[in-house]
């Protein structure tokens, strides 16, 4: 298994804006290489992606990050 653990610091309230703004597309996808969780707590967003080749991690990565930067750059 391939797995991915990205850890990201901001504000208690951004944490939460983030997650909220992001969890509905991770609980909408269903894909069967990859799995990706998406927590926070006290302005710390852990997201962990699990999959099962290398090709299916990169894409996750790719979207769940793009994701997190795009909220990032709202939120500013």
């Amino acid at each position: 298994m391939n797995e991915l653990k990205l850890t990201y610091e901001v504000t208690p309230e951004k944490a939460q804006a983030i997650v909220e703004s992001i969890q509905p597309e991770i609980d909408a996808e269903k894909y069967d290489r990859s799995t990706t969780t998406l927590t926070q707590k006290d302005g710390v967003i852990n997201l962990e992606i699990e999959a099962k080749d290398l090709t299916a991690l990169r894409a996750a990565i790719n979207t769940h990050v793009r994701f997190l930067a795009m909220c990032t750059k709202i939120i500013k």
